[in-house]
């Protein structure tokens, strides 16, 4: 049976969530300043799903505040799953970003490029901690990572936290049942994200 999750609960999964995120960060920063680059790829890629859970919980959150049915075994099956966590970060709609809206071919380009990103984050994070056939020859991963790889990916998960971080901070506490003030809430993540992914 899949347990469901009150409004507390998700209040203190947010925090846990944005706190384990920040670890990872932070001991992959140790990892890169010690030359294990790969390693530090692996937990910078780690932290960015980490982080992805909240948009999936926070979003069950306010159907649960507003009396609407969760799909609890949805949920933690998405909270579970690395492509749909990747795919939750990379989830904003172009529609509503640029003027004029974008045509149907742009659009399905966009989604197309979501999947291609979830399906290489995963290998990526696989890459970095196993050993495989590369370009027809058996590696290791840290022969295949170097510094400006470790640090790009780190990058990355820091902007990503510094979005989430935001959100987190503005949007604790929101969960009570009011959808007006929870409406409100989703609106200024979808703007977060939107800046911090587009720069606009």
């Amino acid at each position: 049976m899949t347990s469901e999750l009150t409004v507390d609960e998700i209040e203190l999964a947010r925090v846990k969530i944005l706190e384990n995120g920040s670890e990872l960060i932070q001991e992959a920063g140790i990892l890169l300043v010690n030359r294990s680059y790969a390693r530090s790829v692996a937990l910078s890629l780690l932290a960015f799903e980490e982080l992805s859970k909240i948009p999936i919980i926070v979003s069950a959150g306010g159907q649960l505040a507003r009396g609407k049915p969760v799909n609890w075994k949805r949920v933690h099956s998405r909270m579970r799953n690395h492509s749909a966590k990747v795919r939750m970060a990379l989830s904003i709609d172009p529609a509503v970003m640029v003027d004029p809206p974008p045509s149907r071919q742009q659009l399905i380009a966009w989604q197309t490029a979501k999947q291609r990103a979830a399906k290489t984050h995963n290998e990526k994070k696989n890459a970095a901690l196993y050993s495989d056939l590369y370009a027809g020859v058996f590696i290791k991963p840290s022969d295949r990572f170097d510094r400006s790889d470790a640090e790009r990916e780190l990058e990355v998960a820091k902007s990503w936290f510094r979005v989430c971080e935001l959100v987190e901070k503005e949007g604790q506490g929101s969960l009570e049942a009011d959808s007006r003030k929870y409406e409100i809430e989703l609106e200024a993540i979808e703007e977060r994200l939107r800046k911090a992914i587009f720069g606009a």
